[in-house]
């Protein structure tokens, strides 16, 4: 399905890393990209991040190729950064 998401406005990039989890991705009011990743089971998992990102709730500045720890049942909201 790349050449869905590359005709679109998505990116290849922003796929789920594991079978828990998904990620949906749109853009706010201000214009930035925004990313929902949700973790659907009782096992921990990890995300590679494809680019700089602002955590949504905690603030937090993280660099692309940092990863994500999702908890259980967990979801971060993720706001790209340039």
């Amino acid at each position: 399905m790349d050449w869905a998401v590359q005709v679109g406005s998505g990116t290849p990039s922003w796929r789920p890393a594991t079978d828990s989890q998904t990620v949906s991705s749109s853009t706010n009011s201000a214009g930035e990209r925004v990313h929902v990743l949700h973790n659907w089971s009782w096992d921990p998992s990890s995300y590679p991040l494809p680019s700089a990102v602002r955590d949504a709730v905690s603030g937090e500045q993280l660099s692309a190729g940092d990863a994500v720890e999702l908890g259980a049942w967990d979801v971060k909201v993720l706001v790209e950064q340039d």
